[in-house]
């Protein structure tokens, strides 16, 4: 009933197949069979990497055999991806109809489930037309986990009021926020534009299209047919799924080697509900160095937004930080001035720690602390995670609505708030963080009084003491991802021969 299977080699090559839906046979629709499920291992030196596949839920056990006398290292299982290669589940395709004031639209969506290649529709209806709008889109959540990282979906017609409507160009299949987790396609999207070259959180070309890209946008509709829209069907096919569950390989860090004896720089980058913001450093749109057309370098500053939905400079003065060895260190935003952000939530949308530092595992990054108008806030635990689009360079949500996580909302914490600061840890570089030179102790003069009687010696005075310099203490190795119990995926370096794999299912 695939609680249970067992797999086994011993030779050159290994194959099997996966029974997703129980019925104690292969499956093999849409290209999802055993046949993508294989790994090789050379018959002279018995090495090789071999995929495993498991259920989101399921524990892998791994059983070697015949190895007791067998001296170097046996197996090594590495995490093939976090967001897991779900075998066999469906992804429930939504719509995501927003107004410009981002308040309650009403809106009744009717979903489908998406099992594969296949033409699908999904429904909107809202009381009353919804006015105007800067962000409308399709959704096929966890779709990039389940269908690959490589698969499309394309928009075939939109129904609006009840009426077919000409599109604006050609729609193009993205992961939302460039996470490389779940699935989007823009109906309207004031702020994004495809791009064919970027990568995403997960390490492979994020933006595609099953057609021509050159017509590709992320506006099918016009504004005034989003102000208009009060039924919307929009119908679309999905294809290329499943095809690289198995065989894609990320593109990795784009950052390069870490240096162990180099200097970094940390910032704090954070995003209301009104969408004033600062974004991660290395953000293509808006990130570090970026210029506008309108001559505003974003990441210098918050960045707001005005009626007609021009970028604006808002009040607030960052304080970022070179990041030089091991030791403590603190981010911070002063001088905010958010008002009218918080309307419709009361917490920020993301508090993000960003760096510079490229995501190699040799540096780490622990004990997160967040301070709002100088009150601390209380953080979960995956807080202290790496983010899991920190692909390329060292990236930290201490909260996000977007994550499915403990951080999608922390400790309460005072909004509109006028300051924010982020205090964390870094270790495995080859030289501690200097001592900061001790303040200079500021003694007033005393107040002037009478000479004393010939008779009379003044009083000694003890010197000040000295200050002491601040104590570098090394700080353990942590590890910022901790042990990952239900894998999805994963890849198994061995050497020897005689495994077997149980997968079963967590209690």
């Amino acid at each position: 009933d695939g609680s249970k299977s067992y797999y086994q080699w011993g030779g050159a090559q290994v194959s099997w197949g996966w029974d997703a839906d129980g019925d104690e046979a292969e499956d093999v629709s849409d290209g999802a069979a055993g046949k993508n499920w294989v790994g090789t291992v050379d018959s002279a030196t018995l090495r090789g990497t071999l995929m495993v596949p498991a259920g989101k839920d399921d524990v892998i056990d791994v059983i070697a055999l015949g190895w007791d006398s067998y001296a170097g290292t046996q197996f090594v299982v590495r995490h093939y991806a976090e967001s897991g290669v779900i075998v066999g589940e469906v992804s429930e395709a939504t719509l995501s109809i927003n107004n410009a004031e981002w308040s309650d639209t009403g809106a009744v969506i009717t979903t489908t489930p998406v099992k594969g290649n296949g033409s699908y529709m999904v429904k909107a209806e809202l009381p009353a037309p919804l006015g105007s709008g800067q962000f409308e889109c399709l959704t096929l959540p966890n779709g990039e986990a389940i269908f690959g990282p490589t698969y499309t979906v394309t928009i075939d017609k939109i129904v609006l009021n009840g009426e077919e409507i000409a599109l604006q160009g050609s729609s193009y299949t993205c992961s939302a926020d460039g996470g490389g987790i779940d699935t989007r396609v823009n109906l309207y999207n004031e702020w994004n534009n495809p791009d064919f070259e970027g990568v995403n959180g997960k390490g492979y070309i994020d933006n595609r299209t099953a057609g021509d890209q050159a017509t590709a946008t992320a506006r099918l509709l016009t504004p005034e047919q989003v102000a208009a829209i009060q039924t919307l069907e929009v119908y679309f096919t999905v294809a290329g799924a499943f095809e690289n569950l198995a065989s894609a390989e990320p593109a990795g860090s784009n950052a390069g080697p870490v240096d162990l004896d180099g200097t970094y720089n940390a910032y704090l980058c954070f995003q209301t509900p009104a969408y004033s913001f600062r974004n991660n450093f290395d953000e293509p749109s808006y990130g570090r160095g970026v210029v506008g057309d309108n001559g505003m370098e974003y990441f210098m500053q918050v960045t707001g937004w005005d009626a007609d939905n021009n970028a604006i400079t808002r009040d607030g003065v960052f304080h970022d930080v070179v990041i030089a060895g091991n030791g403590t260190y603190t981010v911070s935003v002063d001088g905010l001035d958010l008002k009218g952000d918080f309307d419709s939530q009361d917490h920020m949308n993301m508090i993000m720690l960003s760096t510079d530092i490229p995501n190699t595992d040799e540096i780490v990054i622990s004990d997160l602390s967040l301070k709002v108008d100088g009150k601390s806030v209380e953080l979960g635990e995956d807080s202290q995670k790496l983010n899991k689009e920190s692909v390329n360079y060292m990236q930290i949500q201490l909260e996000s609505i977007y994550s499915k996580g403990d951080n999608a909302q922390i400790g309460a914490y005072t909004v509109p708030m006028s300051s924010m600061e982020i205090t964390f840890t870094v270790s495995g570089f080859n030289y501690d963080k200097a001592a900061e030179e001790p303040k200079a102790e500021v003694t007033e003069a005393p107040a002037a009084t009478e000479a004393p009687k010939a008779t009379e010696a003044p009083a000694a005075t003890q010197a000040p003491a000295a200050d002491t310099a601040e104590n570098t203490t090394d700080t353990a190795k942590k590890s910022n991802t901790g042990l990952i119990i239900g894998i999805a995926a994963g890849v198994l370096v061995v050497a020897g021969a005689g495994i077997f794999f149980a997968t079963r299912k967590k209690k």
